[in-house]
């Protein structure tokens, strides 16, 4: 058993699509959702300097288990 730390981005809506260069990105992500947010970074559709005030850091705690 142990303890995880992640770090999770949780967006503001409004401030994302403020930062989006074009409303047909906006189109494709419907919403904030932070997988395809990352989707389209990787992908080189936006940049994450221009979203860079649009999101905070949540940090959790999770625990996993590994069964024998």
């Amino acid at each position: 058993m142990k303890l995880v730390q992640q770090e999770r981005k949780e967006f503001d809506d409004l401030r994302l699509y403020e930062a989006l260069p074009d409303p047909e990105v906006w189109r494709m992500l419907s919403k904030a959702d932070p997988s395809k947010v990352t989707s389209l970074i990787k992908l080189k559709v936006i940049s994450e300097e221009s979203i860079r005030d649009t999101f905070s850091l949540k940090n959790i705690t999770l625990l996993q288990v590994d069964k024998k």
